[in-house]
């Protein structure tokens, strides 16, 4: 059975906290073929929004709470994602603005697939409410000029990227857990071959590049095939981290080229280098991303 990892970012949110995540739990998602878990991340809360999540957690033991200092709902998120267990992630502001029951269409449409799905306002007041021409898809209480902007966005969508979403801003969205940790390979091998080693180990759903020296023309400790592999992935040095199990093609190469190292080093030989992190066990991974 997948899993769902629904993230709830709150920051003074004590009037709602208790029972949107009743609600949250209430909502049958095993009957689709999907179980959940629930990740409440207190944004720096001043109020009671912590301890009643606490207390929520303390008699279900599907939600886990988190504190950090407050830095804001984008960081709140990341953190979920950080603790998330889940092959799925959804996003769930804690003002209740939103019904979790809408989570089951969704995820119907999502069985049997491994793409993103997005919840759309504008489709909801069309097919529900018959919102249409002129101002299609507005609901009644949105102004005309915030109805527009969102067509000129949509219409910039298109042009840029040839997709067509009706609501750019959307509503609920889910995602697969391998799009936000995405992992790509960097090798001094043979691109068939780590194909192969990927395949027979069932590991290719989990890896996006594989960025083999056959390919690129270039070995580790090249900073160039640093720069290559950032480059396929689309990302960039202060939001990357590569783990590695030889101290100096590896951590040392890609440390020089600005991107954190993390040294696995199951048989902890010692060394004298400088290194951002180390582990000796792979499930330490987690404890750090």
């Amino acid at each position: 059975m997948k899993k769902l990892s629904i993230i709830i970012p709150a920051f003074n949110e004590e009037n709602y906290i208790t029972k949107l995540l009743e609600n949250v739990h209430s909502v049958d998602t095993e009957k689709i073929g999907f179980s959940k878990e629930i990740l409440v991340v207190d944004d720096g809360s001043t109020d009671q929004t912590f301890q009643l999540a606490k207390n929520a957690a303390s008699k279900l033991p599907e939600i886990s709470v988190l504190h950090q200092e407050n830095q804001g709902k984008g960081n709140a998120v990341q953190a979920g994602v950080k603790m998330a267990k889940g092959d799925f992630v959804l996003i769930q502001d804690a003002d209740m603005e939103y019904d979790p029951n809408d989570y089951l269409p969704m995820l119907k449409c999502l069985k049997g697939s491994v793409t993103s799905i997005y919840g759309s306002r504008i489709l909801g007041q069309i097919h529900f409410f018959n919102r249409g021409f002129p101002f299609v898809g507005r609901h009644p209480e949105q102004g005309i000029g915030p109805w527009m902007a969102g067509v000129f966005l949509t219409f910039c969508v298109f042009l840029l990227y040839g997709r067509w979403l009706t609501d750019t801003l959307t509503a609920y969205k889910i995602y697969p857990i391998r799009e936000i940790r995405r992992m790509d390979i960097i090798t001094n091998g043979f691109d068939k071959t780590q194909h192969i080693k990927l395949e027979h180990s069932n590991l290719m759903p989990y890896f996006n590049q594989i960025i083999t020296s056959e390919k690129t023309g270039m070995k580790k400790p090249n900073p160039l095939i640093f720069s290559h592999a950032l480059d396929l992935a689309s990302a960039i040095t202060t939001e990357s981290i590569y783990i590695g199990d030889n101290l100096v093609i590896d951590i040392l190469a890609c440390q020089s080229s600005g991107i954190d190292g993390m040294y696995f080093n199951p048989h902890q030989k010692r060394h004298n280098e400088n290194v951002q992190f180390e582990i000796s066990c792979l499930s330490q991974i987690m404890g750090i991303l």
